[in-house]
């Protein structure tokens, strides 16, 4: 009989010898389970509406600060009508690069927001090129009301402005202050109503604008 045809004897440990401490079987370890962030536990996208104001400001101060960097140093004079196209098409060039890379600006990094697609997935370099140039449209007609409103309008499950719903995006929080504190829920009404422009000065504008005439109406 070939050793090929003979039973497997069951190993048996030596007198004296003793399992090693590292390869005992070690007890079950228990998984601590994670209070839920305000992120969590409603909408990401939601949460992320308070960071992504903040995080428009650090990336328009970028900008801005670069307009002022390139003036001093080309002797251009500063706040030049000419200059307001330059600005935009810089504002956008600074968001195509940025979120075409990993979805975050240097804004958006800091306070852990990510722009996606709305199906959750990365969002793709047309998307991010088409929400870049509705940025425009967004901020009219000033302070970015027409953004802040179409995101009232869009629900907390998506909060999209003009640009996102043309490019199939949302900005939702991922990491940071923007997933451990989320936004109020009175904070993006309020800050709406106090973008929008005073209906005094408003009248104002369009009366100039009119020329001699009767004063326009409040719906102006």
């Amino acid at each position: 009989m070939s050793f090929l045809d003979e039973p497997v004897r069951a190993s048996v440990a030596p007198p004296g010898w003793s399992t090693p401490p590292e390869l005992a079987p070690q007890p079950p370890v228990d998984v601590p389970v994670l209070a839920p962030t305000p992120a969590m536990a409603g909408h990401a996208a939601d949460a992320a509406v308070r960071w992504r104001v903040r995080a428009a400001r650090i990336d328009s101060l970028i900008v801005y600060g670069a307009y002022l960097l390139v003036c001093l140093l080309l002797h251009w004079r500063v706040a030049n009508a000419t200059h307001l196209l330059w600005l935009a098409v810089a504002g956008v060039a600074y968001h195509f690069i940025f979120e075409a890379r990993d979805g975050q600006t240097i804004g958006k990094r800091r306070y852990g927001i990510r722009v996606v697609a709305a199906d959750g997935g990365p969002a793709s370099p047309k998307a991010v090129a088409i929400r870049s140039v509705v940025r425009v449209i967004d901020s009219m007609p000033v302070c970015y009301v027409s953004g802040l409103i179409s995101m009232l309008r869009t629900g907390p499950a998506r909060r999209q402005r003009i640009g996102d719903i043309a490019a199939g995006t949302i900005v939702v929080a991922v990491d940071g202050r923007a997933a451990s504190q989320g936004t109020p829920g009175w904070m993006l009404p309020a800050a709406t109503l106090a973008r929008r422009p005073p209906r005094r000065s408003c009248r104002r504008r369009c009366h100039r604008f009119a020329g001699a005439g009767p004063a326009p109406s409040a719906a102006c």
